[in-house]
């Protein structure tokens, strides 16, 4: 089944703000509970987000 243009922008959306949150210094089971996901998507969010280089670690 393919995905939507607006379900791909709304992932990404929720994948920016797990990544944003990370970096306001949350766990990752933090950002997954304020978002309504578990930790282990949060934790692959803001992997994924950190390897297309959209995430400054500093």
């Amino acid at each position: 089944m393919k995905i939507s243009e607006y379900q791909k922008k709304k992932i990404e959306d929720q994948q920016r703000k797990a990544m944003n949150l990370y970096k306001q210094g949350l766990t990752t089971r933090e950002v997954g509970s304020a978002l309504g996901k578990s930790h282990t998507w949060a934790w692959n969010a803001i992997r994924k987000m950190s390897t297309v280089g959209a995430i400054d670690k500093s």
